[in-house]
């Protein structure tokens, strides 16, 4: 980072990385009415080819990886600074604001926006 933005020549540069939400996984227990056909690989299909087979148990499984995401990002940033600034999103969508099983409805991404506008103030 620091090589391709010297912070001499950029000092006021900051780069903002972000984790995600929890989602929630709708379709292991059975079908899911708000499905749309775009979305129905997103995490019931490779959920249940690994055996889960219950929607809480899927959440707590995307659950962990997104906390291991945010581990991450959050640990990656802490080596660059004030100049790398991890967003935490998590909780940001209100659970029935979900499109489908990975993206939040507008509402959500509203809801969502709002959080990482506050990592901006």
């Amino acid at each position: 980072m620091y090589r391709h933005f010297p912070q001499s020549r950029f000092p006021n540069l900051r780069v903002v990385i972000h984790g995600c939400d929890y989602s929630p996984p709708r379709s292991l227990s059975g079908p899911h009415t708000r499905r749309l056909r775009y979305a129905r690989g997103w995490t019931g299909e490779p959920l249940r080819s690994k055996g889960f087979t219950s929607n809480a148990e899927g959440l707590k499984v995307i659950a962990a990886l997104v906390d291991r995401l945010n581990a991450m990002t959050k640990g990656l940033c802490a080596d660059y600074g004030p100049r790398a600034i991890h967003a935490d999103l998590r909780g940001s969508v209100p659970p029935g604001e979900w499109a489908d099983e990975l993206h939040p409805s507008n509402v959500g991404y509203h809801a969502a926006a709002a959080r990482l506008r506050s990592y901006f103030a």
